[in-house]
């Protein structure tokens, strides 16, 4: 799904493991996305970025004051609107779902643990550059797909 109008959230779907041992649970898992476009999330743009030959690669703090992207966190570059992060450069909105992307097996193994395989609400929490998985809560069984 994904649509202005469907909620933002995301299912997480445990299974057990091929080589599952109770002592050593493993487990695989899938992220389904509710809505990409209220995913969220940015990326790094690695692109030149230029207006009439003069660079913005230092931003818009530490430029010229007569440079067009002078004080605009956000600028169009090369087509696409980016917004400036102080820390990275700039970023590009991310297309897809960053957190299906992310690398969130320890938590998901964590929720599998916890509460064993089955689908599961989770909300993400980052840190700048790193997703967590918060368990939310379990769908019903009549939710639940074989």
């Amino acid at each position: 799904m994904s649509d202005n109008t469907a909620p933002r959230g995301h299912i997480l779907t445990i299974t057990k493991g091929d080589d599952f041992d109770p002592r050593w649970p493993a487990f695989h898992y899938n992220i389904e996305c509710l809505n990409k476009d209220k995913c969220g999330g940015f990326e790094v743009c690695v692109k030149e970025h230029t207006v009439d030959g003069q660079s913005a690669q230092e931003g818009p703090y530490e430029c010229d004051d007569d440079a067009p992207w002078s004080g605009c966190d956000d600028f169009e570059f090369h087509g696409v609107i980016h917004h400036w992060d102080y820390c990275i450069g700039w970023t590009t909105p991310y297309l897809g779902c960053v957190v299906a992307d992310a690398e969130v097996h320890d938590d998901a193994n964590d929720i599998g643990i916890e509460h064993g395989p089955g689908r599961y609400v989770v909300e993400d929490d980052w840190d700048d550059f790193n997703c967590r998985l918060d368990y939310v809560g379990t769908l019903p069984e009549a939710e639940v797909q074989p």
